[in-house]
């Protein structure tokens, strides 16, 4: 599935009427009744944003009233395409909780439960729809919890370790744990690093909202005296767009509130114009624990 695409309103608007019934009460709106330049104003008069996902259209507008708060609306009956755009808000725009109106009988009813939704209360006689007064429904999420968790890295994480670092986009770990070696050389044996070598340096694979695996993390140069470390991460290339974030704040939490590091250090080979000619230059970024 590909990545979220936002839209300008003129595009949002034949996106909404694309999807037909799909996207009856979408924020509010009905692409049935109203015509493209009304939803494009409205979109527009709600502040809303509206992405592009795959075939789902997904769409927030933040509570003025409570700027954590976004009100969300997903066309699709995939609960996946609405996991995913949950997590970016919850990363881009640090939202902490969720509101979303559903007409009585709305098809993405079901995706919004599976991704954590309660029902906790009815609008009576909210909306006029095909000649009635219909009743919404008020659906409620927290975003606090993690939409990516970290644990230790396992034998069953081997294939999907082993299939990232030859990635093009991944480049090599300075730290070394994630070099990529030559064909004559032999490979680095994570069992080890996680069975011997846990007091200088770990693995630790990266979960999605349902236990997927979403990449990996490195954390290497321990220095328990001085409380520092370097950290290095791969993401597989179908998160990126979505969860990479999400995942690189996790495992940053994970090293301060768990291994009690203030410092993290990354390191990172940062290609020059003529890297034909001249060695890739290695940059690092430190950042430190502000609370």
């Amino acid at each position: 599935m590909s990545d979220l695409h936002l839209l300008a309103p003129d595009a949002a608007a034949a996106a909404l009427r694309e999807a037909g019934a799909g996207a009856r009460g979408f924020l509010g709106l009905d692409p049935i009744v109203q015509d493209d330049a009304l939803l494009a104003r409205e979109l527009e008069l709600l502040d809303a944003r509206v992405y592009l996902r795959g075939s789902a259209v997904l769409g927030f507008a933040l509570n003025a009233a409570q700027p954590r708060q976004a009100y969300v609306a997903s066309s699709s009956t995939d609960p996946e395409p609405l996991r995913a755009f949950l997590a970016f808000l919850g990363s881009s725009r640090r939202c902490t909780s969720y509101v979303a109106h559903l007409p009585h009988g709305a098809e993405s009813t079901a995706a919004f439960e599976d991704c954590g939704f309660r029902h906790l209360g009815t609008l009576r006689a909210h909306r006029f729809e095909s000649g009635a007064y219909r009743n919404v429904r008020v659906y409620y999420a927290d975003g606090a919890g993690p939409f990516v968790t970290v644990r230790h890295f396992t034998k069953a994480d081997l294939p999907a370790r082993a299939g990232l670092l030859p990635e093009g986009r991944l480049p090599a770990n300075p730290a070394g744990c994630a070099v990529i070696p030559g064909d004559d050389a032999p490979a680095p044996d994570p069992p080890y690093t996680a069975r011997e070598a846990h007091r200088v340096k770990r693995i630790l694979t990266l979960c999605g909202p349902q236990g997927q695996t979403v990449g990996f993390a490195w954390v290497t140069a321990f220095d328990w005296r001085s409380q520092t470390c370097e950290l290095s991460f791969g993401v597989l290339p179908e998160h990126r767009g979505v969860l990479g974030l999400v995942a690189i704040e996790a495992v940053r939490a994970h090293v301060r509130t768990e291994l009690n590091l203030e410092v993290i250090v990354h390191q990172g080979l940062r290609e020059s114009p003529a890297r034909r000619r001249e060695p890739a230059e290695r940059s690092r970024a430190r950042s430190r624990r502000t609370a």
